[in-house]
């Protein structure tokens, strides 16, 4: 006889699509547009104005919306496949860490090595953390997953 396969052990192929993915694929889709266009906006505003130094520190702002809209998009457009998904939760949950992590690193550090500076913490909220979340998205996806499907 042949051996049919739970719902756990189904093939790309073989995925089902049930109502609650296609509503959060939808829901994806709609949050990804406005989030890739403020990024975009606000990112070429930065360049806009002709300070580019200034705006360098203020560019992994716009970087971290890329990403995540891009991450959301994807998950719109091809969130159907299993594995695609689970690459998207890696991404998600590595950006989550690392930026974390980086935000954490970069607002409490400017504390602890210049006490006297009111602004230290803004590099952690402005720089690190989105820097960080951006790196661990990328991470997440390009790192190849140890585990199969169980």
């Amino acid at each position: 006889g042949v051996a049919r396969l739970s719902p756990c052990h189904r093939t790309m192929t073989e995925a089902k699509q049930t109502p609650e993915l296609v509503v959060e694929r939808l829901i994806a889709g709609l949050l990804a547009l406005p989030v890739l266009a403020y990024a975009v906006w606000y990112g070429a505003g930065l360049f806009s104005e002709g300070s580019l130094p200034a705006s360098l520190f203020l560019l992994p702002f716009p970087l971290s919306g890329l990403t995540l809209g891009a991450l959301l998009l994807w998950f719109a457009l091809r969130g159907s496949s299993p594995a695609l998904r689970r690459r998207l939760g890696s991404a998600l949950l590595w950006g989550s860490v690392v930026g974390g992590v980086a935000f954490l690193a970069g607002f409490f550090g400017p504390l602890v090595l210049q006490p006297s500076s009111n602004q230290g913490p803004l590099f952690g909220i402005f720089v690190s953390g989105p820097l960080g979340f951006v790196a661990g998205c990328i991470g997440g996806v390009l790192i190849p997953h140890r585990y199969a499907a169980a």
